[in-house]
Order: C-alpha cells, then structure tokens, then sequence
C-alpha cells in the first residue's frame, strides 16, 4: 500500500507518505509510545537549530550536553533502570538483612528506542561538529527520526546519508525492485533460517546456565555471535531492500 500510494501522490508529497506510513507502523505496535519519538524528535530538532544559532563555545557545548543527558536519560530509564535497581537491592542484601530493597519499576521496552535515541543523537552531535546543517523542517526531520524500515532494529544512519535518499525525486525502476526484492529475500533467509535456527539450539543452554558444561557454554557463545551477527545483517538487508523499493 504505501509502495502504491509513494508512486501515485506528487513527488513533493512523497515523504509525507512515508512519514504517514512510519508514524502508523509505530503506532500500531503501542500507541502511547509514540510520544517517546516526539519527544526525542522534539529535543534534538530544538536544540540541534539553537546550536547552529549559536556562536559561543560553552552555550554549543551545554546545549549538546542537553541532548545527550535528555536522550540517554530516556534510554536508561526504559532500558536499564530495572538493571540498576536489581544490582542495587542485590549489594545491599550482601551488607545487611534488613536492607529495604527498591521496588522493581514495571516497564515495558519500547520497541526501537536503542536506534531512534541513538540516530537522533548521532544527527545533533553532528551538527555541533558542523558536520551537517540543522534540518529547517521538523517534518522532514521527524522522517529521518522514524522512517519504518529501519526504526526498530536499524542499521544507525547518519543524516548526511540519509537526507538526499529520503527526499529526492525518485524515478519508477525495475532495476530498484529487482534488487530490492533480492535484498529483502536474502534478508529473510539470513534472518529466519540462519539466526533463528540457531537460537532453537542456543536459547536452552542460556536458559539453564548453572547445569550446562562450560565447554558448551563457551561454544554457544561462540555461535550466539553468529546468531546476533545474523539477526542484524539480516534486518539491514531487509530495511535496505524496501528502500530500493
């Protein structure tokens, strides 16, 4: 559908489709999530055009500080606040009995916030080093932010990449879809006969780690590479191929 309305609407409304198409992937999954995105979208759009504005040495550095603390505050408190809490309440039963241990928080993962948190931040660091010019249109900026094929599992693109690709006239190509049905397919097998193959053999022995023979531990880590190896590949392929699409 959205391959269909991208060839039909005008070329200068074309990232709007995708933007459309990325917001409604998302929300699809949590709604209430979707202000995660805005939020880190919001941020970085702000503070990356009040870095360009800016002249002074120490303001550009407290405001790229800014982003950086207010995008992995928000990374560490959905990814690792419950990691942080179990380590403490576990040093402090070492010491005492009687510590009163911190409620575990009930969290649910939002999906993709590693590579929207870290894209977003990649894009303002890049724009303190001059490396790029702050985006004038939050829109177009928010499609860099979310754009669906690669939100939830990458790969990280630099702005510099991405920009021209995601807003350029696209011509009609059967050379495009070609490719990109090969990328996807070759992505697919990578992923789900590879990596997920090899999970079924893997996931049992992470699984009961304290029965397992530490020869087996050490060849499954081995081949856990290889499945975490896959699992990428595999989706960069993916999100590549419905690019070339």
């Amino acid at each position: 559908i959205v391959i269909i309305l991208y060839y039909i609407v005008g070329k200068k409304f074309r990232w709007i489709i995708l933007l459309l198409a990325s917001y409604y992937f998302y929300l699809s999954w949590n709604p209430i999530y979707i202000l995660l995105i805005l939020f880190s979208t919001t941020i970085d759009y702000t503070i990356s055009n009040l870095i360009q504005k800016s002249s002074g040495s120490l303001r550009r550095k407290l405001l790229l500080l800014a982003s950086v603390s207010a995008n992995l505050g928000l990374l560490f408190y959905f990814k690792y606040s419950n990691f942080f809490l179990e380590n403490l309440n576990r040093v402090g039963w070492r010491f005492s009995s009687e510590f009163e241990h911190f409620d575990i928080i009930d969290i649910i993962l939002p999906v993709g916030i590693s590579f929207y948190t870290f894209q977003t931040m990649s894009y303002t660091i890049d724009v303190y080093r001059k490396e790029v010019n702050a985006e004038k249109n939050f829109f177009k900026f928010a499609l860099y932010v979310c754009y669906f094929p690669q939100l939830v599992a990458g790969p990280i693109e630099r702005y510099a990449a991405l920009k021209d690709q995601l807003f350029k006239s696209i011509e009609f190509s059967r050379k495009n879809f070609s490719h990109g049905f090969r990328y996807i397919l070759l992505g697919f097998f990578i992923k789900m006969v590879i990596a997920d193959n090899l999970a079924v053999s893997i996931d049992p022995i992470y699984a009961n780690i304290v029965e397992t023979h530490s020869l087996n531990l050490v060849i499954s880590m081995f081949f856990y590479s290889f499945q975490i190896y896959c699992d990428f590949h595999g989706y960069s392929l993916i999100a590549i191929g419905v690019s070339k699409l």
